[in-house]
C-alpha cells in the first residue's frame, strides 16, 4: 500500500513528533508498504520556538500548494495525518477529495501552545484545528476512554498499545 504521512514537523527536529514519524515510516516500509513523508520541507512558517521549542506554524496557502504536489505526485492509496496543523489540514482535505481512506492520531497539543502565542483566542483556535480531524476513517487515542468515546459517535478507534511509536498497524 502507498501511504503518505502528513505532518506539522520537520523531520530534522529531535522531538516526540519527528521521532514518532520517523518511527512510523520505517515501520511502514519494514512491512513492505511505500511510504511519503510530507512535512514542512518547502512550506513557508512563522516561527515560534519561543512557545515551544522548534515549533513552526505553516502559512495555509504554502501548505496546500506544497502538500498538494508532493500528495498527487506520489498518489497515495492512504493518507495519516500525523499533526492537525496546517499541514495535516491539507492532506486530509486533499484525501477526502480524492477519496482516500484516512487515519489519525494526535501528537500536538495544539489548545496550549496557541493559548499561550495569542490568549485568549489562540486555545479557541487550537481547539478548532483538533477538531478537524474528526473526519478521518480511523483515529487513534492514548487510552480506551477517549477512544470508547470516539466509537459511541459511530466511528473507528483503535488504542495505542506500546507507546505512540510501536503501535501503529496497517
Amino acid at each position: 500500500m502507498k501511504i503518505s504521512i502528513v505532518t506539522d514537523t520537520d523531520s530534522g527536529q529531535m522531538n516526540g513528533v519527528a521521532v514518532s514519524v520517523g518511527r512510523l515510516s520505517s515501520e511502514l516500509s519494514a512491512m513492505g508498504h511505500e511510504v511519503q513523508v510530507v512535512d514542512l520541507e518547502g512550506v513557508t512558517c512563522i516561527p515560534a520556538g519561543r512557545f515551544s521549542p522548534g515549533l513552526s506554524i505553516a502559512t495555509p496557502l504554502s501548505a496546500w500548494s506544497v502538500v498538494k504536489d508532493k500528495v498527487e505526485e506520489f498518489e497515495p492509496e492512504h493518507v495519516h495525518v500525523a499533526t492537525e496543523g496546517m499541514v495535516g489540514l491539507c492532506g486530509l482535505k486533499l484525501a477526502k477529495q480524492k477519496g482516500l481512506t484516512t487515519s489519525s492520531c494526535s501528537h500536538t497539543d495544539w489548545d496550549s501552545i496557541l493559548g499561550k502565542m495569542f490568549p485568549p483566542v489562540g486555545g479557541l483556535f487550537g481547539r478548532w484545528l483538533s477538531r478537524r480531524t474528526t473526519g478521518v476513517d480511523i483515529r487513534f487515542f492514548r487510552n480506551s476512554l477517549e477512544a470508547s468515546a470516539w466509537s459511541a459517535k459511530g466511528k473507528r478507534s483503535a488504542v495505542l498499545r506500546g507507546g505512540v511509536d510501536d503501535c501503529f498497524r496497517y
